[in-house]
């Protein structure tokens, strides 16, 4: 009787190392090792997931006792983002497996990945003898950690397993990134930039970059690593955030608009994003655009001076007055520094006529630090309008 094999249909082109692995398949179908390392190789290879899928699901009628396949049935099902299987399936693994790291990780991961950070914390825990010399395990507790922002314990784990030549080049990077988050934009830039000379493909590492240099006024550098992390997980809305906004600096606003309609799709309850959105909306001359994102993160989050800043800018357009000075009281008192509030006010001072306020304000805009850095935005701005000038010269 002919053996059917048309589970091995793997598209072209085939990599050399998995045609091996049909090749001896072919010859010694009931070899499950076999089986599970061709199946590794083409994960590994990032061959279609529907191939990869077809070939497990033959192997698993043939071996269904495999506790190995049972765990790349998992990476599958963690990889098309169906993270509740995945959790069911390494759970019922790891009741005859306790002590196997990697099903231990891919469980917590699969907590994490659905928000359940503590959860995940706790897996961790109840099998930290069979995890103490397991690194992704230390990484993965980290990155609960910082989900959590609880940012001082995640440096504590990731702090000392960064000296250690061995660790994996993305605890760098997440420590980078931790960095960053707690405002220290030039340790997350000088770490950052040690990532990504060291692999350019780590994604984390060339986020943290990208938004390290970014806050330190870097626009042309940190344009460069967004484009690059987005290249490396093109649903990151955070990355597409940040690179709308380096291309919204750049003067280049139709790409803009289209990364932050793609960040807005992976992160509809970003605040940050949504006004940034507008601003985006505002320079391509889309005005009533620019007033819903504007609304639509104003909604999300009263409690924000830009928030308010936004909605001021927005009344003064529409000559809506009282709206606009209530907007930008509640605005200053949440926040006296919101470069959102004071282009509101200059906006006013322009209105008015007053052409003394309007350069005051803008000279106090310019020279107020960042908030994050202590970046003065003087050298910034002056960038900017160097590129502005040229490319209205160009154009």
């Amino acid at each position: 009787m002919t053996q059917d094999f048309t589970y091995l249909a793997y598209p072209d082109p085939i990599p050399e190392a998995l045609q091996r692995y049909i090749s001896y398949i072919r010859f010694d179908p009931d070899n499950e090792s076999l089986h599970v390392s061709a199946i590794e190789c083409a994960m590994g290879s990032r061959m279609p997931i529907a191939s990869i899928k077809s070939h497990l699901s033959a192997a698993l009628a043939q071996f269904s006792d495999s506790s190995q396949l049972k765990a790349l049935e998992g990476r599958i099902a963690l990889a098309e983002g169906d993270f509740k299987h995945a959790q069911e399936l390494y759970q019922a693994l790891l009741l005859n497996h306790p002590n196997e790291a990697a099903l231990i990780h891919d469980l917590a991961y699969a907590h994490m990945q659905q928000g359940q950070f503590e959860a995940a914390m706790q897996t961790l825990d109840a099998y930290k003898e069979a995890l103490s010399d397991f690194a992704p395990a230390y990484i993965l507790h980290a990155r609960c950690l910082h989900n959590l922002e609880r940012f001082d314990d995640a440096e504590a784990i990731l702090t000392p397993l960064t000296k250690n030549e061995q660790a994996p080049m993305y605890a760098s990077a997440l420590l980078a990134l931790l960095k960053q988050d707690k405002g220290d934009a030039q340790g997350a830039a000088e770490l950052g930039k040690k990532v990504v000379d060291s692999d350019i493909a780590v994604f984390e590492g060339c986020l943290a970059y990208a938004e390290a240099t970014a806050s330190l006024g870097d626009v042309p550098a940190a344009l460069e690593f967004y484009q690059q992390a987005v290249a490396l997980s093109p649903r990151s809305g955070r990355a597409l955030s940040g690179l709308a906004q380096a291309q919204f600096y750049e003067f280049d606003f139709a790409n803009a608009e289209r990364s932050v309609a793609q960040a807005l799709s992976d992160m509809d309850t970003h605040v940050g994003t949504w006004l940034m959105a507008g601003w985006i909306a505002l320079a391509n001359n889309q005005t009533e655009l620019a007033w819903e994102r504007f609304e639509r993160g104003y909604l999300l989050d009263k409690n924000f001076g830009d928030s308010h800043g936004c909605m001021a800018v927005r009344f003064i357009k529409t000559n809506e007055m009282e709206k606009a000075e209530r907007h930008i009281r509640l605005g200053e008192m949440l926040d006296p520094n919101s470069y959102a509030v004071q282009y509101a006010h200059m906006l006013m001072a322009e209105r008015a006529g007053d052409k003394q306020a309007y350069d005051a304000r803008f000279s106090a805009i310019k020279n107020t630090p960042f908030h994050a850095n202590g970046v003065i935005p003087q050298t910034l701005i002056d960038e900017r309008m160097k590129v502005f000038d040229k490319r209205n010269k160009s154009s």
